[in-house]
């Protein structure tokens, strides 16, 4: 009878044991089922980043030559060069972006692998969890005092004690394990998503690279018809080009100038950093707001109404803040601001975003806090390279509105037989970035 009692006894300790056993290496038996998979995996993932570093080396070099060709000077030969080159670019940006593409779908398909992975191991851990339970149910039931004399001996009491505290302190891990494993599910799903959204994100940059590429080989033909490819006719069209878009430039100048001193600093909002987030992710700021050195050889009022980044044509702009579209237009090829875009804030703000080779936007779109409305570029008036014009106007509160109920303060001028540019109170948009 004794001797059945300590088989009984003996039995579901020896289960518990072997499943604690099986339930420490959980990972290990999961993660050999698909070594193959993952590692070829991880190899294209490797492979695409180093073409992605070949192919930013090939973008660098072809910026020098961009930088080569801008200053060679005012000829036809120069522009034809300089819209070559930019298409050599916008190329390999898209060469970039189809492989950017690439790379991420491999990276989705690997966080799959191991999101399958982990839910497989949380089974696992669930369905042991659950064992554990039942067990610990059946032993609950008789009274830690009838287990301690249960034993035959003192010692062989205490040690069955023992073994129910180190059977709950298992329980226990099991149990902290399973939410761990779950925490790093949910992780991983989100990264997955984050991941899938750059695809989606970036297949729409793809689309819109290969458009302005179109479209930067459209205004060479242009431009070759138009001069009927000869130089004294591109200088004589430049000149006239220059001489109306001084006019333009001084006039708004003029209006802004008077603006600023009318309404001086009435109502304008506290300066401090992050009101505004950076209309780009990357770029190098070429001129800065106010009475810079190239705005006094640009302006006849020296004042230069905005910050500029200088960055190659196709790169996203974002919004930099959440707003609605006052006006997304085109002023021309060669005037002004070319394709921009102008966006209304709550907080009393206006920001323009100038010089763009594609608008994703339209007047009335309500827009969000760093979502991409266009792509940079080098249409309207640009001196040198492309790049992005950046203004913030504001409106104060005794700006009066207009018959369309529009401020005084920001308005669509029409200024000589241009189309309508913005003009308005501005603001050094580096306060607010």
């Amino acid at each position: 009878m004794n001797q059945k009692r300590k088989i009984r006894r003996v039995i579901p300790l020896t289960i518990l044991s072997l499943l604690a056993v099986v339930l420490a290496a959980p990972s290990s038996l999961f993660a050999a089922e698909l070594p193959v998979e993952t590692e070829n995996l991880k190899g294209a993932i490797e492979q695409k980043a180093r073409q992605l570093e070949e192919v930013t080396k090939q973008l660098q070099q072809v910026q020098g030559e961009l930088s080569d060709v801008t200053v060679q000077g005012k000829t036809l030969k120069a522009e034809v060069n300089r819209i070559d080159e930019t298409v050599k670019k916008v190329n390999l940006n898209i060469k970039v972006s189809e492989i950017t593409i690439d790379k991420l779908g491999l990276e989705v398909r690997s966080l799959q692998d191991e999101i399958s992975d982990k839910e497989r191991s949380v089974d696992f851990k669930r369905e042991a969890v659950s064992q554990l339970l039942q067990a610990y149910q059946q032993r609950e039931r008789e009274s830690l005092l009838l287990t301690f004399l249960s034993g035959e001996t003192l010692s062989e009491g205490l040690l069955e004690v023992q073994n129910i505290s180190d059977f709950n302190d298992g329980l226990l891990r099991e149990v902290n394990d399973l939410r761990a494993l779950k925490q790093d599910l949910v992780d991983q799903l989100d990264e997955v998503s984050g991941k899938k959204q750059s695809v989606e994100q970036e297949s729409v940059n793809l689309k819109a690279k290969k458009s302005i590429a179109q479209d930067q080989l459209t205004n060479r033909q242009h431009l070759l018809v138009e001069t009927k490819n000869k130089e004294e006719n591109y200088k004589k069209i430049v000149s006239d080009l220059e001489k109306q878009q001084q006019s333009i430039s001084d006039e708004i100048s003029d209006i802004e100038e008077k603006l600023r001193a009318e309404y001086g600093n009435e109502g304008v909002p506290l300066a401090r950093p992050g009101v505004l987030s950076k209309p780009v992710k990357s770029g190098i700021l070429t001129q800065l707001y106010g009475r810079t050195k190239d705005a006094a050889k640009l302006y006849k009022s020296g004042f230069h109404n905005g910050i500029d980044y200088g960055v190659s044509v196709g790169t996203p702009i974002y919004a930099a803040e959440d707003g609605v579209v006052f006006s997304a237009a085109y002023n021309g090829a060669r005037i002004q601001y070319g394709r921009y875009i102008l966006i209304k804030h709550a907080n009393g703000l206006l920001t323009l975003y100038a010089h763009l080779s594609k608008q994703s936007v339209k007047n009335g779109d309500k827009v969000t806090r760093g979502e991409v409305i266009g792509y940079s570029g080098n249409t309207g008036y640009v001196v040198g390279r492309g790049h992005l014009h950046f203004v913030v106007y504001y409106e104060p509160e005794s700006c009066e509105l207009t018959r369309n109920g529009r401020s005084e303060c920001v308005q669509l001028k029409n200024i000589g037989a241009a189309p309508a540019v913005p003009v308005g109170v501005t603001l050094d948009p580096m306060d607010y970035l």
